[in-house]
C-alpha cells in the first residue's frame, strides 16, 4: 500500500556518512567506532565517488524545500521521526561475519540448536530454516571454543554475503547456476540464537557504528512513515524495521549500493515529488524504471 502524497517539504534527509573532508579526517581518526573513512583511507578518492555526488543532491534538496540534517545520529532519527513522515536515511553497512570475540555462549548455541531441530522434527515442517541448515554442518555440530563455532557460523554468513552482494541482470536472470546459493545473515543468526552471540555494530551513522536494534529502537513505535534506507545491503535493516514497527513502511536494496547511482536516483525522485505531490514510492518507482529503461536504451545502442 502506498503512502501519503507528500512534496519535497514534507521530506527529511539524514546524512550519517562524511561529506567534508574534514568530517572524513574526523572518522578516519575515530578508530573503531568508524568504518566507511577506514576503508576509503584516501579522501581524493572518497570526495569523487561519495562525497561530491552527495553534495549535489543536498544542494538540489535543500533548494526544493527538504530538510536536511548532517552527521545525523541516531537521536537524530528520533527526532526527524517525530517531524516528518519520508525520511531518507544516509548510512553505511558493515557487512559482519562472526569473530571469536562475539560468541558468548557456545553451549546456548547448542542447547538451542538441538530445540530448533527437535521442533521441527515435532512439526513435520520441511528442513528448510536456520536450524536445519546448522544441524547438517558437522564443522558446527562439533564446535566447542568461540574460534570453532565463529569460523564455522562464518561460513555460512560468507554465503549470504555473496547471495545479497549478487545483482541480477536488467533484462532477465543469469541461469540458476551461475546464481550463488542464499546464506544466513548475522542479524538473522543473532535473531535465532539469542544471548550467544554479541549483537553486530554493522550501521554507521553521523556519531557512531550501531546495531540493528539500536536502529530500531530510534524509530518510535508508532511511526507509521516512510523510511528510504540508502545503506548497502539495506533489505537486513529494512527486515528488522518492518518486523518490529509494524506501522512504518522502508524502502531498501537487497546487494550494493553505488553511491554515484543512488544519489542521482534521490535528485529525481525529489524533483518528482516537485513536479507533483504524490507519495514517496510512486516518484521513487517512476525514477527506478526510467533509469532501468535508459540503461537498456544505451546498451542497445552500444550493441548496435
Amino acid at each position: 500500500m502506498l503512502g501519503r502524497a507528500v512534496c519535497p517539504c514534507h521530506c527529511a534527509l539524514a546524512i550519517g556518512i562524511p561529506i567534508t573532508e574534514g568530517e572524513f579526517s574526523e572518522d578516519l581518526a575515530a578508530g573503531p567506532s568508524k568504518d566507511l573513512a577506514r576503508i576509503a583511507k584516501s579522501w581524493s578518492v572518497y570526495e569523487k565517488q561519495v562525497a561530491a555526488p552527495l553534495t549535489v543532491a543536498v544542494m538540489e534538496a535543500e533548494r526544493a524545500g527538504v530538510t536536511v540534517r548532517r552527521r545525523a545520529g541516531l537521536q537524530d532519527l528520533q527526532e526527524l521521526c517525530e517531524r516528518f513522515k519520508t525520511i531518507t536515511v544516509i548510512g553505511h553497512w558493515k557487512y559482519l561475519l562472526i569473530d571469536a570475540a562475539d560468541v558468548v555462549n557456545v553451549g546456548r548455541f547448542h542447547q538451542l540448536l538441538r530445540e530448533g531441530l527437535e521442533r521441527e522434527a515435532v512439526s513435520g515442517e520441511g528442513r528448510k530454516d536456520l536450524h536445519a541448515t546448522f544441524g547438517d554442518d558437522p564443522l558446527i555440530a562439533s564446535a566447542r571454543t568461540p574460534t570453532e563455532l565463529a569460523a564455522a557460523v562464518s561460513a555460512h554468513l560468507y554465503a549470504g554475503w555473496e547471495y545479497h552482494s549478487f545483482v541480477e541482470q536488467v533484462d532477465r536472470a543469469p541461469p540458476a547456476k551461475s546464481r550463488p546459493k542464499a546464506g544466513p545473515t548475522r542479524a538473522l543468526v543473532e535473531r535465532e540464537y539469542p544471548g550467544c552471540f554479541l549483537p553486530g555494530r554493522s550501521l554507521e551513522l553521523g556519531n557512531r557504528l550501531c546495531t540493528i536494534d539500536d536502529f530500531v529502537t530510534a524509530v518510535p513505535e508508532k511511526y507509521d512513515g516512510l523510511l528510504d534506507l540508502t545503506n548497502c545491503f539495506s533489505l537486513i535493516l529494512a527486515e528488522a524495521v518492518r518486523d518490529q514497527r509494524a506501522l512504518c513502511n522502508a524502502i531498501c536494496i537487497r546487494g550494493p549500493a553505488t553511491p554515484g547511482i543512488r544519489f542521482t536516483m534521490y535528485r529525481y525522485i525529489i524533483a518528482e515529488l516537485k513536479r507533483s505531490a504524490q507519495p514517496y514510492e510512486a516518484a521513487a518507482k517512476t525514477v527506478h524504471l526510467a533509469m532501468m529503461d535508459e540503461i537498456r536504451r544505451r546498451g542497445e545502442e552500444s550493441a548496435g
